[in-house]
């Protein structure tokens, strides 16, 4: 019997002190959610500089910097914001740092000064209409004032990467793809703008879907939803039967199962490349997606019949590879924009990536290109037949857009 008590009595002890012990650790993490404390980070770009200190670096660039925390306590920060504009999307997600960090700056300073209450009377902890308040510090919701419409395998992730560390581009949330007005056109336009950054007024919103580019209604319905003058479009071409052969193997790259793709050798890749793109008498099949996405021309002529030529940018991919820095200083000029990149910025890395150097910080795009799944080998004949189909097209393209191609006569 005593051994029995003596068991209880540890037990009980035992549980007692795990109670104690959940209890502390679930103060310690509700105390540390709900104390935000904030240090301004260096800054480039007097662009986005507002309100912020400014001085000259080593370089003579303006940069902003403050090592200021938040003047008080702001406690649940949601519990604090009000937003007139009903978006689907939270407000402090559509914030990259620079902003969000300014902005709860502002917000803990109206904070500690006092609201005014729907009484009349001002304290601490009133709601703050959080749209309102980016709106006076010169940020707004927008929709896209550039669209990157494709194409595909033609170089947008990359130029998606170099773009978004321009301080005058801001881009949809985490520069994902959207997908609006092809995959998600059944949601309202408030939706596409919830899925776009806070943007400062001087700054120009950036997204890129490349499916928009092939797909029959999408330049019809971004002319009807978002207006026709103001918009300015990117587009990225390259050599289509290089581009053909990419799209066909990544389709498959991110689709199939590891086990099925360590199974292919290049042969068995290369014979259904064939069996995908001719037909049974060795014709291109003129109904494949892949084969169509390489008709830049009849694809382009659909969209000059809703936007001006001089709304398109077209990119060949070569030279974004070949030479970086010239295809970004045409694309600011395009666009409107400062001079941000320059040549000690730009270098390449060990597996020949073109990365960026900001802020002594190096930043390289996503390398998408390795596989574990073959690329099919195109035999001479082959690569003769895709070049004579795509001929008419590239001599086309070249017409509509008044520039020449080197891989338009291969």
């Amino acid at each position: 019997m005593p051994n029995t008590v003596k068991y209880v009595f540890s037990s009980a002890l035992c549980s007692l002190v795990i109670l104690l012990v959940l209890l502390l650790y679930w103060r310690y993490y509700y105390t540390c959610q709900n104390t935000y404390h904030m240090r301004m980070e260096t800054y480039s770009s007097e662009d986005i500089s507002h309100g912020l200190e400014t001085r000259a670096d080593s370089n003579g660039r303006n940069t902003v910097t403050t090592n200021t925390p938040f003047p008080v306590r702001l406690g649940n920060i949601n519990q604090l914001l009000i937003t007139s504009d009903k978006m689907p999307t939270s407000l402090l997600s559509r914030l990259d740092k620079s902003t969000k960090d300014k902005f709860l700056l502002k917000l803990g300073k109206i904070q500690k000064k006092g609201t005014r209450n729907t009484n009349g009377t001002t304290g601490r902890g009133s709601p703050v209409d959080g749209y309102e308040l980016l709106r006076s510090m010169g940020y707004s919701s927008r929709l896209p004032d550039v669209i990157n419409i494709g194409v595909k395998k033609g170089g947008t992730t990359a130029l998606m990467f170099y773009l978004k560390n321009h301080p005058q581009i801001q881009t949809s949330l985490e520069a994902r793809e959207v997908h609006y007005f092809d995959w998600h056109y059944s949601n309202s336009i408030r939706w596409y703008e919830s899925r776009m950054k806070i943007a400062h007024d001087r700054q120009l919103v950036y997204e890129k879907t490349p499916r928009y580019f092939v797909h029959d209604a999408v330049a019809k319905r971004i002319h009807r939803d978002l207006g026709g003058d103001r918009l300015r479009f990117l587009l990225c071409v390259r050599d289509p039967v290089s581009r053909l052969v990419s799209d066909f193997h990544f389709s498959k790259q991110i689709r199939a199962s590891k086990g099925w793709k360590k199974q292919q050798t290049v042969h068995s890749e290369s014979e259904r490349f064939i069996r995908t793109v001719l037909e049974n008498n060795g014709s291109v099949k003129t109904d494949n997606e892949f084969v169509i996405a390489s008709s830049y021309a009849t694809h382009l002529r659909r969209w000059l019949k809703h936007f001006r030529r001089d709304q398109f940018l077209v990119i060949d991919n070569f030279e974004m590879v070949s030479d970086t820095l010239e295809t970004l200083r045409k694309i600011e000029s395009f666009l409107g924009l400062k001079h941000f990149f320059h040549e000690e910025m730009i270098f390449k890395s060990k597996n020949n990536q073109t990365c960026l150097r900001i802020d002594s910080k190096r930043r390289c795009p996503r390398d998408i290109s390795s596989s574990i799944l073959p690329r099919p080998n195109l035999s001479a004949e082959l690569e003769k037949n895709l070049r004579d189909y795509y001929r008419l097209q590239n001599k086309e393209l070249e017409k509509l857009i008044g520039r020449t191609f080197d891989w338009a006569e291969l």
